[in-house]
């Protein structure tokens, strides 16, 4: 079956969103294992890691800080009277 340009190009579009994600969740794993190494990479070691700029890397680390943040157990009070 014969795609035609449109749909050729909707699906190349979708095959480099899903590479990019792939990269970004690499980087993010091998951020989170720095960190647990107790030796956590800087911005710009990872973006250069990874062939990427240093505001790149800088949002990987803040979302495997914002996770990290959200995975945590978070204690509510609760009041007597």
């Amino acid at each position: 079956m014969e795609l035609s340009a449109e749909e050729e190009a909707a699906r190349q579009a979708q095959f480099e969103d899903a590479e990019l994600e792939r990269v970004r969740q690499d980087a993010r794993r091998t951020y989170a294992e720095s960190v647990q190494a107790a030796r956590p990479l800087s911005a710009r070691a990872l973006g250069e890691a990874y062939g990427m700029s240093e505001s790149w890397a800088r949002k990987q680390i803040l979302a495997v800080r914002d996770a990290d943040e959200n995975d945590r157990p978070h204690l509510v009070a609760v009041g007597g009277e």
